[in-house]
């Protein structure tokens, strides 16, 4: 099966909208942080800064965590590559 190299705007809202009951308040603390960041723009360290977690590398894992749940929301159980495979 071919997937879309990007998935739409509705796709990913349709697909949040679905998790967010499943987010924990560190993903949501997480993404209000990346919000909220000048341009949307965050490296780890600065997420882990502003939600006041001690290490980037949870902060790595918890952002890897939650992009799985939305991304098998939408349909990519897996990784895959440019050609959709």
């Amino acid at each position: 099966m071919k997937f879309p190299l990007s998935p739409s705007i509705s796709e990913y809202k349709r697909a949040f909208e679905a998790v967010l009951p499943k987010l924990t308040d560190m993903h949501l603390s997480l993404l209000r942080a990346h919000y909220a960041s000048p341009g949307y723009v965050a490296t780890v360290q600065e997420l882990a800064d502003k939600c006041g977690i001690a290490s980037w590398r949870t902060v790595n894992r918890e952002y890897g965590t939650l992009a799985k749940k939305v991304l098998t929301e939408m349909g990519y159980d897996k990784p895959h590559n440019h050609d959709g495979n």
